[in-house]
């Protein structure tokens, strides 16, 4: 799907889906997406975002929705350096004072620049 416009797309953004129909369009991204800016999706499955972090070397902003407090927990240290602004969309009520804490010290111990951080709480919005 993806396949001819890997060199040029630098902005993904899926507004919504079935978590498991969006699975094979998730693996495609680093495969042929590794140009990528600014990618907006819901929720995804920490392995492969971990693999699109990997392969996207030039990813400047992402937006996801977090529905698990385990996934914020362990992705700190997987946060590449060029990543300057994410927003965690939180969908589910989620205690993650403690999540939080283990993201940020996994993201201090990564050496990354992130310049903004927006926890976005979903439930609370007008």
């Amino acid at each position: 799907m993806f396949q001819s416009s890997s060199n040029s797309l630098n902005k993904l953004v899926i507004e919504d889906g079935n978590r498991r129909d969006l699975i094979p369009l998730y693996r495609q991204i680093p495969v042929y997406l590794y140009s990528l800016i600014h990618l907006k999706i819901p929720v995804i499955n920490q392995r492969e975002l971990i693999s699109i972090f990997k392969s996207c070397s030039q990813l400047v902003s992402l937006s996801m929705i977090l529905d698990d407090n385990k996934d914020l927990e362990n992705l700190g240290k997987f946060i590449p350096k060029t990543l300057r602004k994410i927003d965690f969309i939180l969908e589910v009520e989620i205690h993650y004072e403690e999540s939080l804490k283990c993201f940020l010290e996994g993201y201090e111990n990564n050496s990354g620049s992130l310049e903004c951080l927006e926890l976005v709480d979903i439930n609370i919005i007008l």
